[in-house]
């Protein structure tokens, strides 16, 4: 099935600062372990691995996002989708 990366519909993304550096989010890009995860976010500040912080720069890329009509995903604070999965593979041509 694979990501609908393949079909131009996903994008993977941080935000920077007015000076142009990276705010942080806690984990670096890719990171696959649960701090990645936005559903885990709560449960991570709890147990300290994550700071407020870091919970306030994921929620204004997050912001963001979702008010251009992105839509997140629950394991990768940076992974934004632009449609639904399904309906992308269905109605969209593969392009990579």
């Amino acid at each position: 099935r694979g990501s609908i990366h393949s079909f131009g519909m996903a994008v993977d993304v941080t935000i920077v600062d007015a000076a142009g550096r990276e705010l942080d989010m806690g984990t670096p890009f890719d990171d696959l372990t649960e701090r990645s995860h936005p559903a885990r976010e709560k449960q991570m500040l709890a147990r300290g691995e994550l700071r407020g912080e870091h919970l306030h720069n994921r929620k204004l890329l997050r912001d963001a996002m979702l008010a251009t009509g992105w839509h997140d995903i629950n394991s990768e604070w940076w992974h934004f989708d632009c449609g639904h999965r399904e309906r992308v593979r269905a109605q969209y041509q593969r392009v990579l």
